[in-house]
Formats: C-alpha cells, sequence, structure tokens
C-alpha cells in the first residue's frame, strides 16, 4: 500500500528508533502490530511508553523496517540503527548543505538539509505493506535485514552490483 503522507523523514543521530506519527499511522491501523516490548521514550512532549509500530518500506534505501509509533512526531529514521544494524554509512561534507546516506552497497543518497537538519525527501519512496507482509522483524529486535525471508534475490542483487562496481575500479 502506498503511504502517501510521509513526504520527509528527518535522518536522526539523537534517536535509537524509526518513529513515525500517529496522524500518519492512523489510515493503516490495519497494519499496525505490537512492538516487541514496549519502551520508555524521553521526548520533546516528555516522557511516554511507547508500544506499537508500523512496518514501512523505503524503496530508494531498500529499506524494510517498522517504526515506533508516537501520538506527535516527525517521522524519524534512526542514523544509528541504519549505520549499526543496516550497513548504511552517514557523512556531511565539512561545510556543505548535503549530507549523504550510503547504502551498503555503495550507492550514496543524497539528503536535503532544512535548517540544519538532515531530511530525506521519500516523494514516492515509502510504502506500507499489505497485512499478509509478516516476515518483519519488531523494532528493536536487532535482527538485520539479511535475516528477514524473502530478501535472499535483494542481497544477491547487491552483492552483483556491489562486485560489478569493484571490478570497474580495479581497471
Amino acid at each position: 500500500l502506498k503511504c502517501p503522507a510521509i513526504k520527509e523523514v528527518v535522518i536522526d543521530t539523537g534517536s535509537g528508533n524509526h518513529l513515525i506519527g500517529e496522524d500518519i499511522a492512523g489510515p493503516f491501523k490495519h497494519c499496525v502490530r505490537a512492538a516487541a516490548r514496549a519502551m520508555r521514550l524521553s521526548t520533546a512532549n516528555g516522557k511516554l511508553t511507547v508500544d506499537k509500530e508500523l512496518p514501512l518500506y523505503f524503496a530508494k534505501l531498500n529499506l524494510k523496517t517498522a517504526a515506533l509509533i508516537l501520538p506527535n512526531t516527525p517521522s524519524v529514521i534512526s542514523v544509528g540503527r541504519l549505520c549499526q544494524d543496516e550497513g548504511f554509512a552517514f557523512w556531511w561534507p565539512w561545510r556543505s548543505g548535503k549530507p549523504q546516506l550510503w547504502t551498503p552497497t555503495g550507492d550514496i543518497i543524497y539528503l536535503i538539509a532544512r535548517r540544519y537538519v538532515p531530511v530525506f525527501d521519500t516523494s514516492m519512496e515509502v510504502s506500507v505493506p499489505t497485512p499478509g507482509w509478516h516476515a518483519l522483524p519488531a523494532a528493536g529486535s536487532g535482527a538485520p535485514a539479511s535475516e528477514w525471508q524473502g530478501d535472499d534475490k535483494a542481497k544477491s542483487k547487491a552483492k552483483a552490483k556491489a562486485k560489478a562496481k569493484a571490478k570497474a575500479k580495479a581497471k
């Protein structure tokens, strides 16, 4: 299912979790599920316990994940989770307004800097899986994307692409 409500996602070094607001998750109630465990979070609006999440797929990042649902929050992708769990790299060149995400296959995703905050423009890039799509691990489970069912084709494609890039560089 397309998720047009998410136009931009903050790429956040200060959040250890992917987050999404109730306003965006609301139309996809049939896809909302219980988080692996309830989490106590300190937010700008105070402390709260979060126990629900929404599975998401970011096509441009080839990222299957789940975001914790909070009452009032911008959409957030955790840089820490991207880098440690998924093999991405984050780089913001000195004195530039062009932060970057480097994918595990070496592709560079150029981000937008909005008021000194890195933002990923998700136009037509985010979807919510259909109710039968149950292969995603729970947020915070620590299971990397490579352990998800049905990901073998994507892994093979990524390996072939990386191998071709390495071969081209060697010439």
